[in-house]
């Protein structure tokens, strides 16, 4: 896939080959970080978007069911651990 980036075409990978695996994406619920969650579940990815605001993250799963989501805050430890355990 071809996109342009800051004025220069680089091509896109159609999937980052994530068998068996999931993609962590913080953020997701918005920006940058929905646009990546969404290119991972278009390939058929499994997705795990987690963001800091309850609303946004409830959002999203009525959005997209398949997609895994909680609310976190990346930035904070004890709430990484909790999202790994």
């Amino acid at each position: 896939m071809l996109r342009t980036l800051c004025g220069r075409d680089v091509r896109a990978p159609s999937s980052m080959n994530l068998q068996g695996k999931t993609a962590i994406v913080t953020g997701g619920t918005r920006g940058i970080g929905r646009a990546i969650a969404r290119t991972f579940l278009a390939a058929g990815d499994l997705v795990h978007v987690f963001d800091q605001s309850e609303p946004a993250v409830e959002a999203l799963k009525r959005e997209s069911p398949s997609i895994d989501s909680c609310v976190a805050d990346a930035s904070r430890a004890s709430d990484v651990d909790r999202v790994f355990d």
